[in-house]
């Protein structure tokens, strides 16, 4: 599968001469899928924030996050206070 994408970075907004790409916000290690609900459009440097911090911290920085997740079927687990999808 591709993971770039013409789409503009849900955090920033940027939009690459060489695509983005797509971060899975749940992993596929962890038995994430390669769905639509699952793949939010970044940048390489918001990329690399996603995994250098967590999807908690994006989403409290970016009001954008929050929405696309949230639109796209993400809540957090009130005994964990991690994102889940079932979809995902």
């Amino acid at each position: 599968m591709n993971y770039k994408t013409n789409e503009p970075c849900i955090s920033c907004k940027t939009s690459t001469e060489n695509g983005n790409c797509f971060h899975h916000i749940k992993t596929r290690a962890s038995g994430g899928k390669d769905v639509p609900e699952n793949m939010i459009p970044t940048c390489k440097q918001c990329h690399a924030m996603f995994h250098n911090h967590s999807t908690n911290y994006m989403a409290s920085k970016y009001s954008s996050v929050m929405e696309w997740l949230l639109s796209n079927g993400w809540y957090v687990c009130e005994l964990t206070g991690k994102w889940r999808n079932p979809k995902a």
